[in-house]
């Protein structure tokens, strides 16, 4: 019976078989979101057909147009681990999958069959934006008493520095597999994969790129027999004028000596919601009374040694933060003095950011007259199409600090910076903003201090506490907790305690703070899960003064003494 069951499958095969294959290639190749609307969460999806499947189809990139993007934090990930043994869980789902193979039993002519699959947002690789799973669920194969095992694939993201689109592939795909114990050759004759746009309940995953207009994607795919093929595909995205894009600025002017001679420490901070159209052009441009520091300016970095990661350490001018709704960690790195390609008076300035979404770019520094004096104006222009929830520039001050202060920050007028934005959807926005200083000699007075306290019934109370520096930045604190109050074990103290600026250790009824990297401008502390322990009948009004002891960096200690609020 079953030899004649094989006989009836190979008189099919035979049937269904094309009468010649032409050479490794991709055709009716389709890449198109299911909706064109600019900055949409919609599905997308990619199908190719594959000529001369014998070639065996290996490796597959798909290169994405810029700004077509996916949040990996949408949805929960799942561990290689788990995907493997095909365990992700239902929410980590973000699309489907739907592949054409021929499976040659005994080396004779194929057999078609329709896979489908799901795909699944897995835990990205150290260095990766963004790692996806595919999981294969093949049904019986006609007349061989068995079917393909599940076929677990890998695909992974990284993002192009020439115009930060992403690519995205799959590398050794199968091309054989066991069915009933027997090695069986696998062909793929067609792929379909679809991404969706919004995942677990509304929640945004892909998004189409905030600029309006023609966007390419194209194909590039490599056979085992050494053939190469490659496609293209566009579509046309419209309604630019439908994102909403308020950029908001900030600017910290921070004196680090008493001579005003010295370059004060600058802190810029631009800042978007994810909703919001792409920034393609940010120009800044700084008060009169900041000028450039000449000695500082002249020590530059080739632009070759800056593409390659290898500018000189005196060449580093500040460093650089850049939050993403779409990455876990913000992205971080350093600011370099680049050598201009085009001649100019004034270097580049380099951001080299390193994480999962890791990219270069590069500012330039200009100087415009006005009627109150020379502007220094700072230009980063063709920004990536990605949302960034703040981008932050801090240069440092002191020697070979690269700003100098014309007159002490912290007197009247402010500084104002001004900051011109445009957008990847073609809106425009001009912000103004006052600077925030702070100035040694006394400028910003004594440290103050504030403590928040709740659920003190429950014998578990959250415990927020914020210091503020005065004349000089803290560079440590201890606090004396009041009668009811008392630190958690060690254990719980380490689980419940977060600090911004500094860590935080404890014991008894003393709190000890220390500022990162020796010195802050604040701190804040925030207790909970045990970290703090109170008293049985303890309440708020009854407690008293929280006794505070700051030491700043210059070693002079003020003692401050704070009541809880609710």
């Amino acid at each position: 019976m079953r030899a004649l069951v094989l006989a009836a499958t190979i008189a099919i095969a035979l049937i269904a078989a094309p009468a010649a294959s032409a050479a490794f290639g991709i055709s009716q190749f389709s890449a198109q979101p299911a909706s064109k609307a600019a900055g949409a969460n919609s599905d997308f999806s990619v199908s190719f057909d594959v000529s001369d499947p014998g070639a065996g189809l290996r490796d597959l990139t798909v290169h994405l147009p810029p700004g077509l993007i996916g949040n990996p934090l949408a949805t929960p990930t799942c561990s290689e681990a788990k995907l493997k043994a095909d365990a992700c869980p239902a929410k980590s789902d973000v699309g489907d999958a739907t592949n054409g193979v021929n499976v040659k039993p005994l080396g004779l002519l194929p057999i078609p069959l329709t896979v489908n699959g799901q795909v699944y947002n897995v835990e990205p690789r150290k260095g990766e934006p963004a790692r996806f799973g595919i999981v294969l669920d093949p049904s019986p194969v006609p007349g061989l008493g068995g079917a393909l095992p599940k076929i677990v694939l890998q695909q992974t993201a990284s993002l192009r520095q020439g115009d930060f689109g992403l690519d995205t592939g799959l590398k050794d795909i199968p091309r054989s597999a066991k069915i009933a114990g027997i090695s069986t050759p696998l062909e793929v004759t067609s792929v379909e994969l679809t991404l969706k746009g919004k995942v677990n309940g509304g929640k945004g995953f892909l998004r189409n790129p905030t600029s309006c207009g023609a966007q390419t994607v194209s194909i590039d795919a490599k056979a085992y027999n050494g053939a190469n093929a490659s496609g293209q595909d566009q579509f046309t995205t419209t309604n630019c004028g439908a994102l909403p894009f308020s950029p908001k600025f900030a600017a910290t002017i921070r004196q680090v000596s008493r001579d005003l001679a010295d370059p004060v420490e600058l802190t810029t901070s631009i800042s978007q919601t994810i909703e919001e159209a792409g920034l393609e052009k940010a120009v800044v441009k700084l008060p009169t009374d900041i000028i450039g520091n000449g000695p500082a300016l002249a020590i530059q970095c080739e632009a070759a040694a800056f593409d390659a990661g290898n500018c000189p350490a005196d060449t580093k001018v500040g460093e650089a933060t850049a939050a993403s709704p779409l990455q876990a960690k913000p992205l971080a790195g350093s600011v370099y003095l680049v050598k201009p390609v085009s001649p100019s008076p004034f270097p580049d300035l380099g951001v080299d950011l390193k994480g999962g979404l890791a990219l270069k770019v590069k500012g330039a520094i200009s100087a415009v007259a006005v009627p109150s004096g020379l502007q220094i104006v700072v230009t980063f222009d063709g920004l990536p199409d990605i949302p960034l929830s703040d981008f932050s520039l801090t240069f440092a001050g002191g020697p070979g600090g690269l700003n100098v202060a014309g007159r002490d920050p912290c007197q009247p007028p402010p500084f104002v910076f001004g900051a011109d934005f445009d957008a990847h959807s073609g809106a425009a926005r001009h912000v103004d903003a006052n600077a925030k200083a702070t100035c040694k000699g006394g400028g910003a007075g004594r440290p103050k201090a504030r403590v928040g306290i709740a659920k003190l019934r429950s014998g578990h109370p959250k415990l927020k506490l914020r210091v503020r520096a005065g004349g000089e930045q803290i560079r440590r604190a201890r606090v004396r907790l009041p009668r009811g109050l008392k630190v958690g074990p060690k254990r719980k103290l380490l689980g419940g305690s977060h600090a911004a600026g500094g860590s935080v250790r404890g014991h008894g009824r003393t709190l000890s703070l220390k500022a990162k990297g020796g010195g802050a401008d604040r701190l804040r502390v925030r207790l909970a899960k045990g970290a703090i322990k109170a008293g049985k009948g303890v309440r708020a009004k009854r407690l008293k003064a929280f006794r505070i002891r700051v030491v700043d960096t210059s070693g002079s200690a003020t003692a401050l003494s704070v009541r809880a609020a609710e």
